[in-house]
């Protein structure tokens, strides 16, 4: 099981989806360790969340007698920096925040579709692979940064 390889093609292909819907991506390209973005910078990444017992999209595995399947979870995510409030604690405006929130949301929408087509053409992982799409949330903002967090789900072999 490759989850490094995985993980590094699944990059490659979301980037493909985004860019062509027009997204512009963060020069920080890379696959991370651990299950949420780094707060540091603008980035798009791939992070291992978790490999489990189970099939893609179940939250609660359940396994037939003598019959293992193991299932991993990726998250792609858009990190941009935000305006904070200033020195004296005066936080930004709505007016100035809104090309930040608005670029977030479409991160999200984008983010979903990329993942639909990705799986409907099979870019990632062979038609037969059992391939869940789970959630397209925000995370923050937090310290200057805000992030569209996409979860997929996949069974992997070992």
């Amino acid at each position: 099981m490759n989850l490094y390889g995985l993980a590094g093609k699944l990059l490659t292909v979301m980037g493909g989806q985004l860019a062509a819907a027009g997204v512009t991506l963060p020069t920080q390209q890379f696959v991370g360790a651990g299950p949420l973005p780094v707060w540091d910078f603008d980035q798009f990444a791939v992070h291992l969340v978790r490999v489990f017992t189970g099939m893609p999209g179940a939250e609660t595995p359940v396994q037939p007698s003598g019959f293992t399947t193991r299932s991993a979870e990726f998250a792609v995510s858009v990190v941009r920096s935000i305006p904070v409030p200033d020195d004296y604690g005066i936080p930004p405006t709505a007016a100035h925040m809104a090309p930040f929130v608005i670029a977030n949301m479409s991160d999200v929408a984008a983010l979903q579709a990329g993942a639909e087509q990705v799986k409907a053409q099979a870019l990632w992982v062979p038609y037969a692979t059992p391939f869940a799409i789970g959630a397209c949330t925000t995370q923050g903002p937090e310290g200057a940064m805000l992030a569209a967090v996409l979860s997929l789900q996949i069974q992997v072999l070992s």
